[in-house]
Order: C-alpha cells, then structure tokens, then sequence
C-alpha cells in the first residue's frame, strides 16, 4: 500500500480514558477513540479478486430482488422490521422499535457547539 490508496480495515474500535481540561478547574473525563486493526487490505485488490470492475454497484440474484419487491409491498413495512429483529424474543415490541429506529436512524444534532 501506498499514501492514497483505498483499503479496507478490520478490527475493533477501542477507547482510552484520559483527564481533559474542563471548565472551572474540573478535571472533564474525555475518551481518546482508536482501531486496533486485525487486518488491512488494499480495496482495488480485492476487487480484482471478486471480479469487480469498481464501477458497477452490487449484483443481486433475481430471489434476493423479489424478495426486496415483496418489502416494498407490505402495507407496513416498519412492523415487519420490528418483528424480524430477535424473532426469538417475544414481547418488548417498544423495545425492538427503539432498537430498529436506532440502526436506520438520522443524525446526531446539538443544540449548542458546548453539547458536542
């Protein structure tokens, strides 16, 4: 690899707590995020690998397409989400739909540039 290059990393973000400066002489707990990385791979070969020629989207089997056809059609949608997270779970449908409205959820907002 080579500065520039798009790869790919696999690992787990971990975190490290450190004592930041904060307001009024308080010590503010602050946290220092980082990758430990198991593995990295250069993209364009990996690509080459697969057969892809980078630039076509994702190919989808005619089954997998119905299957996101017959989504589309359902009246509710968003039930189906909901029930399809944990099936074995019974219950807790609030929960699910948090959990649910979490993964595809929007955007981090803040009121102040204090609360970031």
């Amino acid at each position: 690899c080579i500065p520039g290059d798009e790869v790919t990393v696999c690992g787990v973000v971990k975190f490290v707590a450190t004592e930041g400066e904060g307001g009024r002489g308080r010590g503010k707990a602050m946290f220092l995020l980082y990758v430990e990385a198991n593995s990295v791979s250069k993209a364009a070969a990996r690509k080459q690998a697969n057969g892809d020629s980078g630039g076509e989207g994702p190919s989808f089997t005619q089954r997998e397409l119905a299957a996101v056809v017959e989504i589309a059609r359902n009246s509710s949608p968003f039930r189906l989400l909901c029930n399809s997270l944990c099936p074995s779970i019974y219950g807790n449908e609030l929960i699910k739909a948090a959990m649910v409205l979490s993964l595809f959820g929007g955007n981090a907002r803040y009121a102040s540039e204090k609360s970031k």
